[in-house]
Order: structure tokens, then sequence, then C-alpha cells
């Protein structure tokens, strides 16, 4: 009977044995600071942590996530943030948020769905070349595509000069964003920059006059089909396209943001955002493995879609293409 037993026990204590010999997974703090809208973010929050969480197990690592909403207190916050492993920011304001608290530590910074002008003031410091502690995935899309996109909507107003005023800010990083768009100009498509020189702390009424005087000052003597925004938040751009639209001989055929077209703008690039996640996530791994921030440059998002005004279509007398519409996945507005 006792042998019986102890051939019985004697799996189970190999078996608890070679249980204690395993390593022990390791966990990895992770704090996401996300600032995104409520229907964006149910959709992007699961798919990062899920997307996350996979990449981790498969080198038998686990993820411990905590979740802080928009701004609320961070300053307060910086000693969680900072004794994170890495702190991941969606949205404009949590990443200008998780900055400030991440300031003078050495945590890593991954940033996503934020305007090209904030990644850019996000990795540098004070405005010198020099990298912070920070990269992500800015909302920065192919000018390639866009273009392309834009020349096949221009492509049937025969008669009609194909010339397109790009208003930007006199800014840095927006005079060196609109300078990148105007190198694309060829032969189908002119590009004519529209320099907008703002106040400190300009309101929304006196950005919109500004732009307004610039463009009327560059339409003299010449025609344009239209405008390319390069201004993004926190300037309110739905209310500048509305402006423009209403105000100007011409009408806006891009600016940045769903809401820009839901506003009138022709067209706009927009990131798909169960893609962005798997993107933050594949980026999120490298940095919890060990790479600097500095080492891994800002990137674009790796699938977008486009959204289209239908109204302002027709206003311009512009038939979009079955493949444009298809492109489109439903965000059409009118």
């Amino acid at each position: 009977m006792r042998i019986a037993l102890l051939l019985l026990a004697l799996p189970l204590a190999l078996s608890l044995v070679a249980l204690a010999q395993q390593p022990i997974p390791s966990t990895r703090r992770v704090v996401l600071v996300d600032s995104l809208p409520a229907i964006i973010a149910e959709r992007v929050v699961p798919a990062l942590e899920a997307e996350l969480t996979s990449l981790l197990a498969q080198e038998g690592q686990r993820v411990l996530l905590s979740t802080l909403r928009g701004s609320l207190g961070l300053e307060l916050a910086s000693q969680q943030l900072a004794s994170s492993d890495l702190v991941i920011s969606l949205g404009r304001v949590a990443a200008g948020s998780a900055a400030r608290a991440l300031a003078g530590t050495a945590t890593p910074h991954l940033f996503a769905f934020v305007p090209p002008s904030t990644a850019a003031r996000l990795v540098s410091s004070d405005g010198s070349p020099a990298r912070a502690r920070a990269t992500g995935i800015a909302g920065r899309l192919s000018r390639a595509v866009a273009l392309a996109m834009l020349r096949q909507l221009l492509a049937g107003r025969e008669g009609v000069p194909q010339r397109v005023g790009v208003v930007h800010l006199a800014e840095l990083h927006a005079t060196d964003d609109a300078a990148r768009l105007l190198a694309r100009a060829d032969a189908s498509l002119e590009l004519v920059p529209i320099r907008v020189a703002l106040p400190p702390d300009a309101t929304t009424a006196a950005i919109v006059e500004a732009v307004r005087e610039a463009i009327a000052d560059a339409s003299e003597g010449r025609g344009f089909a239209g405008f390319w925004l390069t201004i993004e938040p926190p300037v309110d751009v739905p209310a500048l396209v509305r402006a423009i639209n209403a105000g100007t001989e011409g009408q806006v055929l891009y600016a940045a943001g769903l809401e820009a077209v839901a506003a009138g703008a022709l067209m706009s690039l927009v990131p798909e955002p169960e893609s962005m996640a798997r993107d933050v996530a594949a980026m999120a791994k490298r940095l919890l493995d060990g790479r600097e921030p500095g080492e891994l440059p800002v990137q674009a998002p790796s699938q977008v879609d486009i959204a289209l005004n239908l109204k302002t279509a027709d206003l311009l007398g512009i038939v979009p293409s079955p493949e444009l519409l298809e492109l489109t996945r439903g965000r059409l507005y009118r």
C-alpha cells in the first residue's frame, strides 16, 4: 500500500519541482495616458492592451497597464509615471501633460494621435535638435498619397486653374512642414505658399481674420482651385474651414481630421484606429526591450483612410471615382 501511494505521489512531486524551476514571468509596468475622444478611445485602448500583452507573452513577460484619463492632475501623478517602465500617451492633451510630468526623468515616453507640430516639440528640448526621451507615431500622413488623391479629384475640372494655396502659420515647425509639402509640387498641381503671422495667444476669431486676409492678399491677380491647410489643433480647424469656405472664392481642399471634413473640407487622410493601436504596441515592445527613444524616429501611421465631403465636391464640380469612394470606408460627409 505504501509503495502504491508513493508511486501515485511521485508524479505530483515531480510536477511541483518542475513548476518551481520554471522562471517567473517578469512584469512590465506601463502607464497609459488617454485624452482621445471616447468614440476613438473605446476602439484604440483595448486593441493596444491586447496587442502589447500578446507581444510580451511571446517572451514570457506580462504587462501591468494603468490608465489615466486626460490631464487630470498628471503633475501630481509624476511619481507614478516616473516609476513605470514606459509611459504611453494618446492624444495631444495627454502627450503634453505626460511630457511635463516626465520632465527630468529617465522614463521613456511613447506618444500617438498627435499633430506633427506637437510631435516635433515632444522630441526636442526648447526647440533644439537634441532628442528628448520621447518618440511616437504622429498624425503626419503621407503627403505623396494625399496629393495623389487630390490630383485625381481635381483631374476632371477642365479649364480651371489647378493652383492650390498652402496655408501655414509663420512658426518654425509649420514652415518646415509646408516646405516639405511644397517640394512635391509638379506640372499638374501648382502649390503656392500662403504664410500667416499670428500674435501670441490669438483667439479663434483673430486666427480666422488673419487667414482670410492672407488668402485675399495671395489671391490678387490669380485664382486658386482651393486651399490646403497645414494648420492643426489646438487651432479650431473646423471653424477655420467654415470661415474660408464662406468668405473666399475657393474652398478648403485638404485639412487635418474628420471634424474638418465634416465642416466642409473636401478631403482628409485619417489614421485607422485599430491599426494605429498595433503600431503603438509594436513600438512599445521595442522600447521595453531596451531601445532608446532617440534611436526610434517618429513614425507615420501604417494604415490610413480617406474622408470626403460630397457636398463640397459637388460645389467644385468634382465627381469622385468609385475606387476613391471605396477607400473612404464610409467616411463620407454632406
